[in-house]
């Protein structure tokens, strides 16, 4: 007996089965993709939940608070503050004053006051969290202030340390530099993009201790918290964690995606998911082969980067440009501001034991041994030799080789570059020049 079946059936059957197919294949590959992520994930969470626990620790009494406060207050008084005129670009030529000892411009002095009176909460603020321990922001913390806010609040820190310098206030100047480097632990908390600029920052705080032990009338009692502060602002671990980050933030991007709360996609996102997955293991990995090489000291920890290369996809940008895919190239560029940042706090460490020595002795070091400090603060780590020291004609020079790892002399000027930012660009050395206003008596 042949059962017949009715056409319409058939036709039924002929469109939905290739479809169901499809959709059961898609599932598969879906199920597949999320174990490979979660696996992947796997070798990142470790250096996330070492982060998780420090943060945890610090929760019951923490600078947040502050800094977060200051965030708000620096971006809302920002709004009105230099209507004609750049933070930035102030507070660059106000250190220029200084470094050549001449007298800033009249009109460079008064909007420092102005802008300096209209932020003093701000400032206080951030006095106030340098007491304090800080690990990180909590995750709500709204964007635009904890970031821009920061960097807006970090700006008129710089600025109150060189109004402190122009009047001889060495015990304000010293106090406002510790502020600005405990501030520098909420700059280079989660973002590779952040811990490059923090990296900057620190070398313009570095530049700025020796515009204070040249100034007459700086006291070690002044100085001592500064040697402190500098040996702790780079924690060894900081790009782990950094790199950790920025893995986490690549995976909960599939996980926001696969809720349909994307603002990229929409509700395309759940369909898209295993191509999302796909493309996101392949970032993961990348990743952790980067947490690997962050383990080593430096400057191997340089020569690994640099051989670096993204893990292949068979998917491409996924309707997201290519580089925020991209790890090999982002990370690269943290190490080297990382280590610029360590360098600069090394070369800081170096001149403050110089200066110390210089008053026990009467005049500077002839070499870094003579300062007995240990292989780790001296070291340079672009060349993993000892950092460049050699006394000058009323001071003393300490520097780094610096990125291209070539010994230029001693050129600490910034090298502008097209649309960076005022007062930063690339330096061929990296290091200070202190030269004193007059010899000890």
């Amino acid at each position: 007996m042949v059962t017949r079946v009715r056409p319409s059936i058939r036709r039924a059957v002929r469109i939905l089965l290739p479809i169901l197919i499809v959709i059961g294949a898609w599932q598969v590959w879906d199920n597949i993709e999320t174990r490979r992520l979660e696996a992947a994930f796997s070798r990142i969470r470790p250096v996330l939940d070492e982060r998780a626990g420090n943060r945890l620790a610090g929760a019951q009494e923490s600078a947040e608070r502050f800094y977060a406060a200051a965030a708000i207050a620096a971006v809302l008084e920002d709004r009105a503050t230099l209507p004609q005129d750049s933070l930035p670009a102030l507070v660059v030529r106000m250190r220029g004053a200084l470094q050549g000892a001449a007298a800033a411009p009249a009109g460079d002095v008064s909007r420092s006051d102005a802008v300096l009176a209209r932020n003093d909460l701000t400032l206080q603020l951030v006095d106030r969290g340098a007491r304090l321990p800080f690990e990180a922001f909590s995750p709500g913390t709204e964007f635009n202030y904890r970031w821009s806010g920061t960097w807006t609040a970090e700006r008129l820190a710089t600025l109150a340390t060189l109004d402190a310098l122009r009047k001889g206030n060495a015990a304000a100047a010293a106090r406002s530099l510790v502020s600005r480097l405990k501030l520098l632990r909420t700059m280079a908390a989660d973002s590779l993009v952040l811990g490059v600029m923090s990296s900057d920052a620190l070398i313009n705080q570095s530049t700025d201790l020796a515009l204070l032990l040249a100034l007459p009338g700086t006291s070690e009692a002044d100085l001592q918290p500064l040697h402190e502060s500098f040996a702790d602002v780079i924690d060894d671990d900081e790009l782990r964690r950094l790199i950790a980050g920025f893995a986490e933030s690549r995976y909960d991007f599939v996980n926001t995606v696969s809720g349909a709360r994307s603002w990229q996609y929409g509700h395309l996102g759940v369909p898209l998911r295993p191509l999302l997955s796909h493309r996101v293991v392949t970032t993961l990995l990348t990743s952790a082969d980067a947490l690997e090489i962050a383990k080593r000291p430096w400057p191997e920890r340089l020569a690994g980067m640099k051989s670096l290369r993204d893990r292949s996809s068979i998917v491409r940008n996924v309707f997201l440009p290519y580089p925020w895919w991209q790890v090999a190239e982002p990370v690269q560029q943290a190490t080297r501001a990382i280590a610029r940042g360590v360098a600069a706090a090394h070369v800081a460490r170096v001149a403050l034991a110089a200066n110390a020595y210089r008053r026990g002795s009467g005049r500077p070091p002839a070499t870094v041994p003579e300062l007995g400090l240990d292989r780790e603060a001296t070291l340079d780590p672009f060349s993993g030799q000892p950092l460049i020291y050699r006394p000058t004609e009323g001071g003393f020079v300490v520097y780094s080789v610096g990125d291209n790892g070539r010994d230029d002399g001693g050129a600490l000027d910034v090298q502008p570059t097209r649309g960076a930012m005022p007062g930063t660009g690339q330096r061929l050395d990296v290091g200070v020049r202190v030269t004193y206003a007059k010899p000890l008596r």
